[in-house]
């Protein structure tokens, strides 16, 4: 969520594209005037927006001023979501199911601010790359097209806290490739409670991370086995 107070003073911005060159993100047109707070248009007050549809780094991602929404669903049950943003990827990278945002604010929540919770690394710089709808769908493409996108644009960590038991050879090429450029690739070992197979935590070139207890026991509803590197 980038509009969440807690998140908004961490969020990377991608200098060339953040068109008003105010060093924040403005998700609607150059054209328009806007309220920063409300996203309502503001022919007075408001602030021109960030978007003109064009690919001012030539990074072949038209208006990424956060990130990217690589989220490209066939019709599902999030066509019965009024407003659920599942099908077109697009530069408004926002989070309509809230793990995202959830696991960006253990990470990087803004501290001595009086808000919400304090992230364990507060002075590093969250680059946002959709790819579950707000049903929480996805597949394989978009995963795989995002972890490129992270070997592409130089960064540095790469959360990705979700699985599957089903080994993708296109997310495996992704990571390994995204690997070979230095990413560190971290993602959560899963949580069926068993020790089956999981991936992508389950590929070598990936920091796999299980939940614990707040006594620093291994949660009973977390994966293990071999695969596990923390917990």
């Amino acid at each position: 969520d980038y509009l969440h107070p807690d998140l908004i003073p961490n969020l990377f911005i991608n200098s060339p594209e953040d068109l008003n060159g105010n060093g924040s993100f403005e998700p609607w047109s150059h054209n328009e005037k806007r309220n920063p707070r409300t996203l309502k248009i503001d022919a007075i007050g408001g602030i021109y927006g960030d978007f003109d549809d064009q690919d001012q780094d030539g990074n072949g991602y038209p208006d990424d001023v956060i990130g990217w929404d690589f989220t490209d669903q066939p019709l599902n049950i999030d066509a019965l979501n009024d407003g659920s943003d599942y099908e077109t990827p697009d530069p408004d990278p926002f989070d309509q199911h809230s793990h995202g945002t959830a696991c960006a604010g253990i990470v990087a929540a803004a501290t001595n601010n009086s808000k919400g919770i304090a992230g364990i690394a507060p002075n590093c710089k969250l680059v946002t790359l959709r790819v579950f709808s707000g049903s929480g769908m996805s597949d394989d493409k978009d995963i795989a097209s995002a972890i490129l996108y992270a070997a592409e644009n130089d960064i540095r960590v790469l959360n990705m806290s979700f699985g599957d038991v089903v080994l993708s050879t296109v997310v495996r090429d992704a990571i390994q490739y995204a690997y070979s450029r230095g990413v560190v690739m971290c993602a959560s070992a899963g949580n069926d409670g068993t020790d089956k197979a999981h991936y992508p935590s389950g590929f070598s070139e990936v920091i796999s991370v299980v939940a614990t207890t707040n006594a620093d026991e291994r949660a009973a509803f977390s994966s293990h086995g071999l695969t596990v590197d923390l917990g």
